[in-house]
């Protein structure tokens, strides 16, 4: 960048700043539970090697099929961030900002070559500080959005240099553009549309006559080696480490022809929340449902409204390409996530983080180029059109910014979030599932009652309500209504282990003992891995005074979870019913180091005794 494109980076970055900076007073909510706080593979360097060879599971807070992902880069970004700050959120939460203010660095020069000067500082300004950007920029569990937009930004710079160079230079670029792109996928397959984006970038580079072809000729080697990349990409999802099942199985279920009719809704879903960024929710996918026809009015009026947009930039090529390539970048980036082939969540904010930059790009060019055209016809001088541009752009940097302020403080705690959420979208059965879980953990049961019996009653047929429900119940002490919902949620999922440890906590609460090792057993036949249950099962063991078959059940939980507070504690009171002095006092001294204050209660209650 020149002299003035760096002191505008300066102020873009101050503004950037500026308005995302309460995220840095949040905790931690939502997937940042389960992806950071109780994650253990980020908790030692010892498991670094495993990040690349292993998927791991992300349980989504909203219930629904558990998905492996291979996301390797997130994950050592998130390991360096607790060997740094350990779990102290305001680390995690300062590695997301810096990142993306690096990101408004990164698309500020890559719009300045080939977008006026004016026009790129409002789409980066009015895009760093868009609300819809806080679901990415302040849950750290979504920081590969924020990771794998910086790594595509940095290969396309490097990739819009002209070949103009010796040969081995040019290499050198594409090899580092592809190299960027490869560690992008270790960070979120929808990297995988990085050639798309590399093919964007050669068209604006050349002259508006050439055919997109034409210009993939001129550089077919330079693309082969991207698309390689690609493939050998996929060849390892396909075949090392698994793609994992979709977040939404019913939307697999679907067929094409609904797929592609509901991908037009979304599509068409987030480009009016890029344009109306007002009603802001973590979770919408629950809400649009599946539709039923063509003729459907949501599909209808999405389809118009893609249409309209198409139809301008195709008006407007001939004075400025700029809408059509605005265009065209967020149709690169939201091709992965329109539900086409629905690996993903239907729609989440997170997924328009940079998609949004090209939304944004469309709306202001197109926008400006209309004005002039009403311009002439009203015969205004370009200062005046200019002027009224200014005062438009400054109006929604003010307006985009407050709203920004305001989401990222509903980041502040569970509740805030669930409950300002479902202002936008208060058909959502999973939010009410997390508000009452949130209003659970907090003790206000009547609260969560409420909030579960409205999920039960929006959606009967979803599981996860059903085991809430029962959890809440359970809570309030109503056990005998807490045993048929969880037998309710069983009926809907036959194999929802989670369902069946509850069941067997309830039937161990009701003194059920033989019913409870029962369902106990039939929750880790269902997932052999669940430390949960196997500690349930010795807890019920030990109860009854079985001792022998307690402290197998409380290992095999250690084991699979090794930093598990509450089984150490079991076990070591296992140890001590069996006057096993010796063991109890080795499992205080691991303990000490994993829950003093629990390790003191068993060094009361097993050794002093």
């Amino acid at each position: 960048m020149n002299f003035p494109s760096r002191w505008l980076g300066v102020a873009l970055l101050l503004a950037t700043a500026a308005v995302h900076s309460p995220t840095l007073r949040n905790g931690f909510v939502f997937d940042d539970i389960s992806i950071v706080a109780e994650n253990p593979r980020i908790s030692s360097w010892e498991r670094f090697g495993e990040l690349f060879t292993h998927t791991f599971v992300l349980n989504p807070a909203f219930g629904g099929v558990a998905s492996e992902v291979y996301r390797p880069i997130l994950e050592v970004s998130l390991l360096v961030d607790r060997s740094l700050w350990g779990l102290s959120p305001l680390g995690f939460h300062l590695t997301n900002l810096v990142i993306h203010l690096a990101n408004v660095v990164l698309l500020l020069r890559l719009l300045l070559g080939f977008v006026p000067h004016g026009l790129a500082a409002s789409t980066v300004l009015l895009w760093a500080i868009h609300p819809v950007l806080t679901e990415a920029v302040s849950l750290v569990a979504n920081r590969n959005h924020l990771l794998f937009s910086s790594l595509l930004l940095g290969g396309l710079l490097l990739w819009r240099r002209p070949p103009d160079r010796s040969s081995g230079e040019t290499a050198g670029r594409v090899g580092a553009a592809a190299g960027l792109m490869a560690v992008g996928l270790l960070t979120h397959e929808m990297a995988i549309v990085f050639p798309l984006l590399a093919l964007l970038v050669d068209v604006t580079n050349a002259p508006r006559s050439a055919s997109p072809w034409s210009v993939l000729r001129q550089r077919r080697a330079a693309y082969l080696v991207l698309l390689a990349g690609a493939a050998a990409y996929l060849g390892l999802r396909l075949t090392v480490v698994s793609l994992g099942p979709t977040l939404d199985p019913g939307t697999f279920i679907a067929g094409f022809g609904t797929r592609l009719l509901l991908a037009i809704r979304v599509v068409a879903g987030y480009l009016v929340l890029v344009a109306f960024p007002l009603w802001l929710s973590i979770e919408r996918g629950s809400s649009l449902g599946l539709p039923a026809s063509p003729w459907d009015p949501a599909v209808l009026g999405a389809f118009a409204l893609l249409s309209a947009m198409t139809g301008i930039a195709w008006w407007l090529w001939r004075r400025t390409p700029i809408p059509a390539y605005g265009l065209m970048w967020f149709a690169a980036l939201i091709l992965p996530v329109s539900n086409v082939l629905p690996f993903y969540a239907i729609m989440g904010e997170r997924y328009v983080y940079l998609a949004s930059a090209g939304a944004l790009l469309f709306f202001l060019s197109s926008g400006v180029e209309l004005l002039r055209v009403a311009g002439r016809s009203l015969r205004s001088g370009d200062h005046s059109l200019s002027l009224a541009a200014t005062a438009v752009a400054l109006l929604l940097a003010w307006l985009l910014g407050a709203r920004t302020v305001l989401r990222t403080l509903d980041y502040r705690d569970d509740v805030t979030l669930y409950a300002s959420s479902l202002a936008a979208t208060p058909d959502s059965a999973p939010l009410l599932i997390n508000l009452g879980d949130a209003y659970m953990k907090r003790g206000r049961y009547g609260e969560a009652l409420a909030a579960t019996e409205q999920a039960v009653r929006l959606k009967p047929d979803y599981p996860e309500a059903w085991n809430t429900l029962g959890l809440v119940r359970s809570g309030r002490g109503e056990l005998e209504k807490a045993v048929p919902a969880y037998r309710r949620a069983i009926h809907l999922m036959p194999d929802y282990a989670e369902a069946w440890n509850n069941l067997g906590i309830a039937h161990g609460d009701r003194g059920e003992h033989a019913e409870a090792i029962t369902v106990f057993h039939r929750a880790i036949r269902l997932k052999p891995n669940y430390a949960e249950a196997w500690n349930n099962l010795g807890v019920v063991y030990a109860t009854k005074g079985q001792y022998a078959q307690a402290v197998p059940a409380y290992r095999e939980a250690i084991r699979l979870k090794p930093d598990f507070a509450k089984a150490w504690y079991n076990l070591g009171l296992a140890y001590a019913a069996q006057d096993d002095r010796r063991r109890a006092r080795e499992v205080y001294q691991q303990l000490k180091s994993l829950d003093r204050a629990r390790a003191d209660e068993l060094f009361r209650k097993s050794i002093l005794r």
